[in-house]
């Protein structure tokens, strides 16, 4: 039930940015992006990553930045975190961002690509890291995929 209800506040977050025909399909591949980073977390054995619903947000809003400028910075050029503060993303001691595009709309495929680069597999497995929000932003052939991460 527990699952149940933080996929319905997914769904309802995605639904005001995005509108409801897309809602569930990026509600869908959020959830499965969160469930790859634990399992591969598991396999470090580290603790899993709880969905943070404020998180959720702030990475949908990243993702729709992410087509007019693809960089860590936001379009208005502010560091992403910002966006922290924005949806009222508190308390935190530790934050990171990963961010990817591709062609393909395959959860696991934008996993993989993320594993294979040094930098973004040491967000996935820091210890650091208690909370996680994956956003997902489609536009034409592209599907542009945030995470961020926070630790308290």
């Amino acid at each position: 039930m527990k699952n149940l209800k933080k996929f319905a506040v997914v769904v309802l977050c995605l639904a005001v940015l995005c509108g409801v025909s897309e809602a569930v399909e990026f509600a869908q591949y959020a959830v499965d992006i969160v469930n790859l980073v634990n399992a591969e977390r598991r396999k470090a054995r580290l603790g899993d990553l709880a969905i943070d619903n404020e998180l959720m947000a702030a990475t949908a809003l990243r993702a729709r930045e992410l087509e007019s400028a693809f960089s860590h910075n936001r379009p208005d050029g502010r560091s992403y975190d910002t966006v922290l503060r924005e949806f009222n993303v508190r308390p935190y001691n530790a934050w990171g961002e990963n961010i990817l595009y591709n062609q393909s709309n395959n959860p696991a495929d934008a996993m993989q690509q993320w594993m294979d680069s040094s930098g973004h597999r040491a967000n996935i497995l820091s210890g650091n890291f208690t909370h996680i929000g994956v956003g997902i932003h489609q536009s034409e052939d592209i599907t542009y995929v945030v995470q961020i991460f926070v630790g308290r």
